[in-house]
């Protein structure tokens, strides 16, 4: 549920789509201009909303589709804005505002097979790599495959 508990997002069905419903009109089976689904985006695995910016990632595999959905419906109640490649399937997702430099930013934090990563959603730049490769005692973590679960960030 996001926006004031006005939206749904819903990871369904046999294609497994997302679709974005307003609370009211699924409560009362009815339809209105914010049912919709993202029909180019079958076969999704994960998906994370930000609740205060409206920012929808949603994962198919090794590809991650960011979109920012708006508060009044326009021709489509999202706009892709967009669109990384990874190099396995994406297994974890959430994206957060951080006060970076008196900014704040949305990060978003994602991973695979012992690899962390986070990408700053209103930049056009890199993604960032967690674990740094020539850090040895984060060698574990390269030797022993693990799932990420979580990422919290901690501000000192």
């Amino acid at each position: 549920m996001i926006s004031n508990n006005q939206l749904l997002v819903i990871l369904c069905g046999k294609e497994r789509v997302i679709r974005i419903k307003s609370v009211e009109r699924f409560l009362d089976r009815s339809s209105s201009s914010f049912d919709s689904k993202i029909p180019e985006r079958k076969n999704a695995t994960l998906f994370s909303v930000h609740p205060i910016s409206l920012t929808l990632c949603i994962a198919i595999k090794n590809h991650l589709f960011i979109y920012k959905i708006h508060s009044n419906p326009q021709p489509y109640p999202y706009t892709l804005i967009q669109e990384l490649e990874t190099i396995q399937n994406v297994t974890y997702l959430q994206i957060s505002l951080l006060k970076i430099n008196n900014n704040q930013e949305q990060i978003l934090w994602y991973g695979y097979s012992s690899i962390f990563m986070a990408h700053r959603i209103d930049q056009q730049s890199s993604s960032i790599v967690l674990l740094r490769d020539n850090d040895p005692s984060l060698q574990i973590f390269r030797q022993q495959p693990i799932e990420i679960l979580r990422v919290i960030p901690v501000m000192s």
